[in-house]
């Protein structure tokens, strides 16, 4: 299992940053990272705010100070971490609890991340971290069949002829028993598939984006915390 503490971007010095997009996971994954990009730099210290905690928990407008770094001053840093190969702390990825969940859903959907939560705490009023554990879960079903799978259906159907050039659909063509084996083990598996997803969505706690991505308005600072409750109710339902 692995244990995440996060920090929730709506009240850190991330406030005004955007969100990481899955573009940007995808993108450093490639380009195999090892330490926190020019662009990474850049962005953390020129959008770097100092911040009232409580002050963003009960005003939806408010943004803080006034950026600590100035571009040049954020430039600098990001040129001294390129040309000297030197290693600058910063804020790599930014999210919000509900940014957080569809990111890793999107891997999932992907096939490149083995992983479910099996527990999540949003965060709670007057902190600015939200706790994640992710636990092994190897099944991670495809949306749509692909051409392995459907010349591995077509395998199944009976055909045993070459593919591409046409030839299979000349074979289709030519034996209705071929056509009609290969299109009901294509609706069966079709079937199996939107099943899988639909349980795999099991997999995710289900967010409302006003309570887990937007600014909080002061009716979640009351003492029904919504917040708080919805993950009450997660914890017992994966745990009990």
């Amino acid at each position: 299992m692995i244990f995440l503490a996060l920090p929730d971007k709506r009240f850190t010095f991330d406030l005004v940053r955007k969100t990481t997009a899955i573009s940007d996971w995808l993108g450093w994954y490639l380009r195999e990272l090892e330490k926190p990009s020019a662009n990474q730099i850049l962005d953390h210290f020129s959008n770097f705010r100092e911040i009232s905690t409580a002050h963003a928990w009960r005003d939806p407008h408010y943004d803080g100070s006034h950026p600590t770094h100035d571009l040049r001053q954020s430039f600098d840093l990001a040129k001294t971490s390129v040309e000297q190969n030197k290693y600058i702390d910063a804020h790599c990825s930014v999210f919000t609890p509900y940014s957080f969940v569809f990111l890793v859903k999107d891997l999932r959907s992907m096939g490149i991340f083995p992983y479910r939560i099996s527990a999540f705490e949003s965060t709670k009023l007057d902190d600015i971290e939200f706790f994640v554990i992710l636990q092994i879960h190897h099944s991670s079903p495809t949306s749509q069949l692909d051409t392995s799978m459907l010349q591995q259906l077509a395998r199944t159907a009976g055909y045993s002829g070459p593919f591409g050039s046409g030839g299979f659909a000349r074979a289709l063509d030519s034996d209705p028993d071929l056509k009609y084996q290969y299109e009901t083990l294509i609706k069966e598996q079709q079937i199996k598939l939107k099943q899988e997803t639909s349980r795999d969505e099991y997999l995710f706690p289900q967010l409302d984006k006003n309570l887990h991505h937007e600014r909080p308005n002061n009716s979640a600072t009351n003492s029904k915390n919504p917040y708080l409750q919805y993950f009450l109710n997660y914890f017992y339902k994966n745990h009990k």
